[in-house]
């Protein structure tokens, strides 16, 4: 959390399962994209964690 101003959190923190990860969270008040990025610039977390999606 932060510490001074408004509370947000700053870095959130899952443990569990061998897939433990750390996301830094920043830019609270900037507006969110409304467009996809193109597909070079993504990655699908579930293949990222040898996880089926489960759809066809």
């Amino acid at each position: 959390m932060a510490a001074t101003g408004k509370p947000y959190p700053l870095r959130l923190t899952l443990q569990g399962d061998g897939a433990d990860a750390t996301v830094g969270c920043s830019a609270f008040d900037d507006p969110v994209p409304t467009s996809s990025p193109p597909p070079d610039q993504t990655f699908e977390i579930n293949a990222l964690l040898g996880r089926s999606t489960g759809t066809a």
